[in-house]
């Protein structure tokens, strides 16, 4: 494993001298010169460009690319045989690492075409990485991890339109630490925010993956239910309200955590914030009702209109 520190690219001219204005012509429509100005800044399409770049300076069979601080990974070709691989890092900015495959040996002057090739990437590349780290900042919430408020309205948005197309049912529950302003001024707020933490941690872990969990203020989630009846959305409440308050947490000894959930189904032509208008509603009367619990309704019941269907190949909840 080699530690690569990127250094400016490298000039096919020395600069010591002058170089003439062939150098510089030449130097101008370099492949690698190329390459960087047209490199582009979304980081897939930035490595596949790199792997063309490549491909024109040495033999290689496959890549593969990591950066463990936004979970990204990337690869493309054979990943067997020989390899090199290079930890990168730019302006004391971690950059991934980056291996390159192939089926003969590395020699010293492949190495060198290999490494002279990385001095081009090094700068988009840091570029690409910090555009990619601002996306990321932008969607998620930096205390849980979760996706924020902004994410939830571009996710909300797409899952309605995909159940209105489709006829699928679709749920959404605010939920709510009870009493959290107690908390916040008995123990303090860096215990607050673990608990904001911690809470969030619960319930991601007992929700499917394609559930979608966002910190949407404060202390407050709400939680989108795509494909779940309102039977499997309540059930599913249940159980991460009674798995809060069956926890006990080390900063709040002489206290239990509990939370409040309201719960809305939607139904064709309800629109986002009327949506979330019935839920928070029904939040709040869970919560004047004496917290610690669920409430909701059941438009269809009431109206008596034809319950939407559900995906075949999704089951029901039925835990």
């Amino acid at each position: 494993m080699k530690q690569f520190e990127s250094l400016p690219a490298k000039s096919p001219f020395q600069l010591s001298a002058r170089p003439t204005q062939k150098q510089l012509d030449e130097h101008a429509t370099s492949p690698g010169l190329r390459f960087q100005v047209q490199a582009p800044l979304q980081l897939e399409y930035l490595l596949k460009s790199f792997a063309q770049f490549l491909a024109t300076t040495t033999t290689f069979e496959g890549l593969s690319y990591r950066l463990k601080t936004t979970k990204t990974s990337w690869e493309t070709g054979q990943l067997a045989g020989h390899n090199a691989h290079y930890d990168l890092n730019y302006q004391d900015q971690d950059l991934g690492e980056l291996t390159v495959y192939r089926r003969q040996t590395f020699d010293p002057a492949s190495l060198d075409r290999l490494e002279e090739a990385l001095c081009y990437l090094c700068t988009p590349l840091y570029h690409a990485v910090l555009y990619l780290q601002a996306q990321r900042d932008a969607c998620l919430d930096e205390l849980t991890g979760l996706p924020n408020r902004r994410t939830f309205k571009a996710c909300v948005e797409r899952e309605l339109a995909q159940a209105g197309r489709q006829g699928w049912p679709i749920c959404l529950a605010m939920i709510d630490i009870d009493h959290f302003k107690r908390i916040n001024d008995a123990c303090g707020h860096i215990t607050g925010d673990e608990m904001i933490s911690e809470t969030a941690t619960l319930l991601k872990s007992g929700i499917r993956s394609s559930d979608g969990l966002f910190r949407y203020g404060g202390e407050e989630f709400v939680l989108l239910l795509p494909d779940t009846h309102l039977a499997g959305a309540v059930l599913l409440a249940q159980r991460l309200r009674r798995k809060i308050a069956a926890t006990r947490f080390p900063a709040l000894p002489n206290r239990r955590l509990t939370v409040s959930i309201g719960l809305a189904t939607w139904r064709p032509g309800l629109t986002v914030q009327e949506w979330l208008r019935e839920a928070d509603e029904k939040l709040y009367e869970a919560k004047y009702s004496g917290r610690n619990r669920l409430s909701y309704s059941d438009p269809a019941a009431r109206s008596g209109a034809k319950p939407l269907r559900r995906r075949k190949h999704v089951a029901e909840r039925t835990d």
